[in-house]
């Protein structure tokens, strides 16, 4: 429910934490992250681009490997140059992805194959989990398309963009009960203090 200011004509703007709420809700919707792959699809014939995706890769791995399988996908600006000529000037039709041919299962609709687009993404990451009707989906994190090639030093911008997907996700909790009272041993009745065989006697 939107909260209202004073004047009753504008609405309060949410907060940071909100806004990434409504974020992940638009991605997993109800649910809750628990485990995934995550493609990262580099070129690997554009300098630096395996640099990049290796010191990702390396920091994706340390803050998220028990949830995340981090899967390496190659492709060659070369090759796309070469298929993007052939489709422009003998008209060839680029098909849809071949299973058999994928680093990993990616189901059609979820992506437009690299080697089909207009540029091919020097760096794309890419998440994949199943639903709880067993349905594969896919969210891309990040992407960045040639000529542009990401640096070394933006590897932890890059990072910041896709550490927040995996803030809303299950925390299991296990409680440990106290001990009961009496078995600490507290139930019991105080030892009377000892008494001083001089008390009370009066005279010599």
């Amino acid at each position: 429910r939107s909260l209202m200011a004073s004047s009753g004509d504008m609405a309060l703007p949410k907060a940071p934490a909100q806004d990434q709420l409504d974020l992940l809700d638009s991605v997993f919707g109800p649910e809750y992250f628990e485990h995934g792959r995550l493609l990262l699809t580099v070129a690997r014939d554009v300098p630096g681009a395996m640099k990049v995706a290796h010191r990702l890769q390396s920091r994706l791995n340390e803050s998220f490997g028990s949830m995340v399988e981090v899967i390496f996908e190659h492709v060659k600006h070369e090759l796309w140059e070469k298929l993007h000529t052939a489709t422009t000037n003998v008209g060839l039709h680029k098909g849809p992805e071949v299973p058999e041919c994928q680093v990993t299962d990616i189901p059609e609709g979820i992506r437009l194959n690299p080697y089909q687009r207009e540029q091919l993404p020097t760096l794309e990451v890419l998440l994949l989990w199943t639903d709880s009707a067993r349905t594969t989906r896919g969210h891309c994190m990040y992407t960045i398309g040639h000529p542009k090639c990401p640096k070394p030093e933006q590897v932890d911008e890059i990072y910041a963009q896709i550490e927040p997907f995996f803030s809303k996700r299950w925390v299991h909790v296990h409680l440990v009960a106290a001990p009961a009272p009496a078995a600490a041993g507290l139930d019991d009745e105080p030892a009377p203090p000892p008494q001083d065989p001089d008390a009370g006697h009066v005279g010599g």
